[in-house]
Formats: structure tokens, sequence, C-alpha cells
């Protein structure tokens, strides 16, 4: 038999959790929070593939390969963002339609 399946009879023991919860040790960041760290790694993620451009154009690196992997998650992370940005006013717009 493969490596996933088994007899009926002998049927794996599910394991038991607990549902004692923990409290957390470090207060919960808010949405605003989380969201201006994300732009501003977003912003980081740009000033480092501009440097390395920059870097590359000047002759101070020769590595192709590191440039173009920093344009590339520059590119992404800000792709990311304005999809987020524009799920939020999507969201926004569907409230502010909802009658009351």
């Amino acid at each position: 038999m493969s490596e996933n399946t088994f007899p009926i009879n002998e049927f794996p023991k599910l394991k038991r959790y607990s549902l004692d919860f923990k409290p957390r040790e470090q207060p919960v960041k808010s949405f605003t929070e989380t969201l201006e760290e994300q732009i501003y790694n977003v912003n980081t993620l740009q000033k480092n593939a501009a440097k390395k451009v920059e870097g590359l154009i000047t002759g101070e690196t020769r590595n192709l390969h590191d440039v173009t992997i920093a344009a590339q998650k520059s590119k992404i992370a800000f792709d990311l963002m304005l999809e987020v940005r524009k799920k939020l006013l999507e969201g926004y717009q569907e409230i502010m339609r909802t009658q009351v």
C-alpha cells in the first residue's frame, strides 16, 4: 500500500487539540498600522531596486541577475499593493451603496 493509504481497521488515531487559549504576549497591530508597514515595505523594495539599477548603470555592480530580481520583487509588491487598494475601494463603495 502507498504511504498515504491504510486499511480501515488500522485507522490512525486522531490527535486531540486543546482549546485553551493563551493571551498574546504583545498587542495585535491595528489594520492601519499593518497597512502603513506594508506600504513602507513596498517603498523600501522600490528604493532598493532603484539603487541596484543605478549601480548597474554606473558600473558599480555587474550582477544583472540581482538587479533583475530586485526589480521584479519591487514590481510584484507594488502590483499587490495596488490590488489591495482596489479591493478596499470596492468594499468602501459597496458599503456606501448599502441602504439603511
